[in-house]
Formats: structure tokens, C-alpha cells, sequence
């Protein structure tokens, strides 16, 4: 059976979340099934976990713009010649988006349920043969908008990247002396991009230090290529202005070393989305603060300390709480332990696996 993967990433839709689950899971399921060849549809050439994979080609197609008609072309025009072209047997839609004139069979990773006309519409339920989600309460929803899809849903775990492990004292102190003047740290990854979570948070920073006086600091990693300009203008007249710092686009090790050498990570901006934040968090045994929000409960468990949405004085009470208990931080990092117990790659790997394997004995 020859498989096609879409590999191709919009930048809008956390490309490298999309692209971590790709590499590691059809990666190993092409190992496990030299039986299938597989095909990945990728803008990027030279990816050498494939390369050296027998029964995985790559065929270079060049993305679509962001805009909706091109995409569309994409989906329903371009793409799908060029499978024809190629004799697919499937389609697997690894980005949550669907085409919707194929007469392939497809499958579609769908980790976003806060926009579901994004990825799949009601008028092409026939040709989908699975949906693939990260949590039962994306399952939940999916039933209950398209009850045509029950039993054809596979609701999977997605761990954070291997990258993400604890950090020994030195590597700690390496990190705190070159980023926070030898200081602990809040760390918060959400960035500006979202001005009202980062105002929010250095409101509740500013009730911890109030309440406090601690030498703590507050440090954001900023993925965002945009510069947001008027949160900038606002962090300059912040009382506690020095005790804030940004990192701009940090590399992915050196994201994973800010994580495992912060006093506790703050996850504001998780909603439908999978969280892969949420799993580094606790791969790197790093206490954890999450609004309450999607499907953190579910993924975080008791591992997490919450708070409602928008509540600044939650989230310094929660702050206050860890500074001066470390019991209770320490408690919240076995949890996280725990919530990793039994999710791995291989796992993943090989559930997508014997959903491939229904599908050929059709």
C-alpha cells in the first residue's frame, strides 16, 4: 500500500507541533510496516531521520500561501492530481485540513476543535476513514457535532519532544547566571503575540513581588517573529520592569534548558489546541501553573495548579504559594510524573499503526 503524508506546515497552526508528530510517529510505524511504502508530501527537502528509512520517499511540493484560495487549490486541485499521479492508496492529512474533492481515502489529524470547518465539514464525512485527536474531550466534542463520526475516532497521547529532560544543579546555575542574573525564575512561553495573557500575567507578577518582595524574576520566551510593539511600550513603564526578561525566538535546546531550569512554567494560552508545553513541563520536572482551560485539565491532571481564566490574583496566589512551599512544588512534579506514565511514542506509534492495518484488511 503506498501511504501519503501531508508535511507541510502553516505557520499560523504551530508548525513544529505538527511536524514533531509526523517525524516521530511515521518514522517508527514505517519501520514497523516495511510491508507500506510511504510518501511524504514536504516544502522542505533533506530531512535525514527519513533518509535513511527504506520505505519512505519524499516528494517536494511547494506549500500554499496563506490565504484560502490558494489553500483550497492546494487541498482540492494540485495535491490531489499529483496523488492520482503517484497511485496513493491513503491520504493522511497530518495539518487537520481535508480535501474535499479526492476519492482517496484519507485520515486527518485534527488536534483543533475551535474552528473544526478548518479541517473537516459534514459534507465529506464519507471520505474520511479516521480522525485522529489528542484527548478525550476532543473525542466528546467531535461526537457530538458529527455523530456520523462515532466509532471512527482514534484519541491519542502526543509526548513533547525528547528534548525536554530534567536539568542537573549545574545546568541550572549555568542558565540562571546567563539569562537572570543568577536568579529563580517564573518562566512563561506564551510570548506577546497574545497581549492580554502577557498583561495579565505581569499584573499577577506585580501582586506576587507586592506580596513578597522577593528577588524572583519573570522570564518570556517570545516565539513570535513580530515584535508587539505596544506591549513593549508597556513593559517600560512597569514597576518591576527589571525583574522581567524576554528571549527572543530561543532555539529549541535552549528553550527546553529555560524550561528544566525554571522554578515552575506558566501555560496560559492553551484552549482546543494540544499542548505539547504541558508534556515538556512535566518531562523536565518543572512545576506547573495552567489556566483551566481545553484540554489541560485532562492532560495535567493533578500534576497542575489552576486557575480561571483571566485571574490575575489566582495566578500570584498560585505564584506566592510555590515560592514558599516547596512541598507542594514538589508534589506537583511527581503528579506530572505520573501523568507520563504510559505515554510514549512508541504507544502512539504503534496505535496509528494498527489503525492502518484495519484500513488495509477492508
Amino acid at each position: 500500500m503506498l501511504i501519503a503524508i501531508t508535511a507541510v506546515f502553516h505557520k499560523e497552526d504551530h508548525p513544529a507541533d505538527y511536524a514533531l508528530f509526523v517525524k516521530e510517529t511515521f518514522s517508527r510505524i514505517a519501520l514497523a510496516h516495511p510491508e507500506h511504502t510511504f510518501i511524504f508530501l514536504t516544502d522542505k527537502t533533506g530531512n535525514t531521520q527519513y533518509s535513511l528509512i527504506n520505505n519512505i520517499a519524499e516528494h517536494y511540493v511547494k506549500a500554499p500561501a496563506s490565504n484560502k484560495i490558494t489553500t483550497t487549490y492546494w487541498y482540492d486541485v494540485k495535491t490531489p492530481a499529483i496523488l492520482k499521479r503517484l497511485k496513493a492508496d491513503l491520504w493522511i492529512q497530518a495539518n487537520g485540513i481535508i480535501s474535499h474533492t479526492t476519492r482517496i481515502p484519507q485520515m486527518v489529524f485534527s488536534p483543533d476543535l475551535k474552528n473544526p470547518k478548518r479541517f473537516f465539514t459534514s459534507k465529506k464525512m464519507d471520505g474520511l476513514e479516521a480522525i485522529i485527536t489528542t484527548g478525550d474531550g476532543q473525542e466528546t466534542a467531535i461526537n457530538n457535532r458529527f455523530p456520523a463520526f462515532k466509532g471512527k475516532i482514534l484519541t491519542i497521547q502526543m509526548p513533547a519532544d525528547t528534548v525536554f529532560q530534567p536539568a542537573d544543579w549545574q545546568l541550572k546555575e549555568r542558565i540562571k547566571d546567563g539569562n537572570t542574573d543568577g536568579r529563580e525564575y517564573f518562566f512563561y512561553a506564551g510570548g506577546t503575540a497574545n497581549e492580554s495573557n502577557a498583561i495579565m500575567l505581569l499584573k499577577a507578577f506585580s501582586l506576587f513581588k507586592k506580596w513578597q518582595q522577593s528577588n524572583m524574576k519573570l522570564l518570556i520566551a517570545d516565539k513570535s517573529v513580530h515584535k508587539n510593539s505596544s506591549f513593549l511600550e508597556k513593559l517600560q513603564s512597569y514597576k518591576y520592569r527589571e525583574d522581567v526578561v524576554i528571549i527572543k525566538r530561543p532555539k529549541k535546546q535552549f528553550f527546553a534548558q529555560l524550561m528544566a531550569s525554571a522554578y515552575a512554567f506558566i501555560e496560559l494560552g492553551v484552549e482546543d489546541k494540544f499542548a505539547p508545553t504541558i508534556y515538556a513541563a512535566f518531562q523536565t520536572e518543572t512545576a506547573l501553573i495552567a489556566a483551566e482551560a481545553g484540554l489541560v485539565p485532562e492532560l495535567a491532571g493533578k500534576a497542575a495548579l489552576y486557575i480561571n481564566e483571566r485571574d490575575q490574583d489566582m495566578l500570584a496566589q498560585h505564584m506566592l504559594s510555590l515560592y514558599k512551599n516547596e512541598i507542594q512544588k514538589s508534589v506537583l512534579i511527581e503528579e506530572g510524573k505520573k501523568m507520563l506514565s504510559g505515554i510514549s511514542w512508541d504507544r502512539t506509534a504503534a496505535r496509528i499503526g494498527q489503525l492502518l492495518d484495519e484500513f488495509t484488511q477492508k
